[in-house]
């Protein structure tokens, strides 16, 4: 399963989504234009507001934690 990440990208081994993806042998990408199952609201802050582009990712593909 391959996840897309927006506005960041947990790529610190001391994130432990990281440890999780690497146990399940999931991959990530930072592209929209990239080939994937999932996305992901991601940025390392209290609160996160949504890039315009995950809304539109959002209109053909699943997001986990847009609202």
């Amino acid at each position: 399963m391959k996840f897309l990440f927006l506005p960041d990208h947990p790529d610190r081994e001391y994130y432990s989504l990281v440890a999780i993806f690497k146990y399940l042998d999931y991959t990530a990408t930072k592209s929209p234009d990239d080939d994937f199952d999932v996305a992901f609201l991601w940025q390392d802050a209290t609160h996160v507001t949504p890039p315009p582009i995950l809304r539109d990712v959002a209109r053909t593909r699943p997001v986990l934690n847009l609202e």
